[in-house]
């Protein structure tokens, strides 16, 4: 009996985790520096799951124990450290979000479909939108489900509500 509640609890624990990703996902999208936040969750989930690992299974009398136990803690920090880094650094944000005018580069319309992102097709209703905005000489990719400035063109300035996050990595602020 004591197995079926932790088959159950694992496979309720797995199911939300990816759900908790499918609802970060358009957050992480909109991070300014997504690459600078997934190399620190990569060594945050490398520090974190190698120590829980080591921590766990010294105690563990035959080696192959062991490994299994830091490995499988170690992949599953480096899994999930990225949502959770995000998550904190999105929700405890204690600064004040603030405007910047951006200057806009281009709009582009897209459609999902079971086979990816398609681009605009004359047929169907967009499901979102890719903002290129120019902000200190670089290129920034945003997505919007909505067509956030119907009246602005390329070339115009476009005002663009950016906070800075509990960990130090900006982001959009809807």
């Amino acid at each position: 009996m004591a197995d079926t509640w932790k088959i159950i609890a694992s496979a309720t624990g797995i199911f939300g985790l990816i759900a908790a990703y499918t609802l970060e996902v358009p957050h992480l999208q909109n991070n300014l520096e997504l690459n600078r936040l997934l190399w620190t969750a990569l060594i945050a989930g490398i520090l974190v799951g190698g120590g829980l690992g080591y921590g766990l299974g010294r105690h563990r009398s035959e080696l192959l124990e062991r490994w299994q136990l830091f490995l499988g803690l170690t992949v599953l920090c480096i899994l999930f450290m990225p949502l959770l880094l995000s998550w904190t650094n999105r929700q405890l944000a204690f600064q004040q979000p603030r405007t910047e005018h951006l200057e806009l580069l281009r709009i582009e319309a897209y459609t999902g479909s079971r086979f990816g992102l398609q681009e605009e097709l004359s047929t169907a209703a967009p499901d979102g939108y890719r903002i290129f905005v120019l902000r200190n000489t670089r290129i920034l990719r945003l997505q919007y489900a909505h067509y956030p400035f119907p009246s602005k063109v390329a070339g115009d300035d476009v005002p663009i509500t950016i906070s800075h996050g509990l960990w130090g990595f900006e982001f959009v602020a809807w």
